[in-house]
This record gives C-alpha cells, structure tokens and sequence, in this order.
C-alpha cells in the first residue's frame, strides 16, 4: 500500500509485492541440487544462469518502471539508494583489502599453523613449472 491509499502523503516510496524475489530463491536450492546430483553438469549450469538472469532483468525492468515512469522513486529514496550502494561498495572493496592483508600477513610471517599450508603452495608451484 502507498501513502496515497493510507490517506497521508509519505516521501518513501512503499513497494508492491513482486513475484521475482520469490522466484529466485526458489530457483537457487533446486539448482544446487540438480547440480550436485546431475551428470549433466554442464547444461544445468546454463539453464540455472539463464533463468536466473531473466528473472533479475524482469525484476530490473520493474524497478525501472517505477523509477521512471510511475515516479515513485523521491529525492530522498534516491539518496538513500545512493547511500545503500556506495556502503555496499566500500564493504566489498574492505572484505578482499581484509583477504589480501591476511594472504599477505600470512606469506610474510608465517606460524606453526600456516606453514605446512605454504609449504603445500610451494611444493605445488614447483610440481607445476616442473611439468
């Protein structure tokens, strides 16, 4: 229901149920079972991609839709939206800074715990420029 409906003006924008959420997450258990059960790994993986993709472009298009033509999307929805997506950006580019500073910590000093993993790596580095 909209703020209209309610009989007060909000200045969010309250969305309608879409059905693509839903789809989605009832695609992706299935997939990763037919995957893990089938032998035909291969074609599963494209229809499983295909399907999801065209699910997530449908529900784009919705949101376009609203956005643009309807006129849902306020200044301050689309300030949100901003500020949604540049936190979700910086915790990425945070998360591999983190994975990379403790790949690094851990060529650089290693411990009794992380040096059989480096003597694996070396050995494997060395088994591979020797084939």
């Amino acid at each position: 229901m909209s703020g209209v409906m309610l009989g007060c003006h909000l200045p969010y924008h309250l969305v309608e149920c879409s059905p693509y959420p839903l789809l989605i997450s009832l695609i992706l258990p299935q997939s990763n079972i037919l995957i893990l059960t089938s032998s035909i790994v291969a074609a599963i993986q494209f229809i499983v991609v295909s399907l999801i993709s065209m699910q997530c472009s449908m529900w784009l298009r919705d949101i376009i839709v609203e956005a643009l033509y309807q006129g849902h999307h306020t200044s301050i929805v689309q300030s949100g939206l901003s500020l949604a997506f540049s936190v979700f950006i910086l915790s990425e580019s945070l998360l591999f800074m983190s994975l990379f500073w403790s790949n690094l910590h851990c060529a650089l000093a290693p411990t009794l715990f992380t040096l059989p993993l480096l003597i694996d790596i070396h050995l494997l580095l060395w088994f591979i420029n020797m084939v």
